[in-house]
């Protein structure tokens, strides 16, 4: 009797977990810009780059600005133009 030459091959199925499929997934969309404007308190002109989230439906959107030893307040609107810069 002679033997069969053939090999066994062993399929094994491993389950994805979630954290591995992040990559797949859908990141928020994020408006950019680069917005130059003066600071109103030491007068340098300052080129602001701005992030602001796709998901954000209220506006003008707020963001405070750290300028050397002062914060700036700074108000976007939806296009990304500024509606008002003051001092905090």
């Amino acid at each position: 009797m002679e033997k069969d030459n053939k090999t066994e091959i062993k399929i094994e199925i491993i389950k994805s977990d979630t954290k591995s499929d992040d990559h797949f997934r859908k990141k928020p969309k994020v408006k950019r810009s680069t917005i130059p404007f003066k600071c109103p308190v030491c007068n340098d002109m300052i080129l602001f780059k701005c992030e602001i989230p796709d998901d954000v439906k209220v506006f003008p959107y707020r963001i405070e600005y750290e300028h050397y030893d002062h914060v700036i307040l700074i108000d976007l609107d939806n296009n990304h133009e500024i509606r008002e810069i003051k001092p905090k």
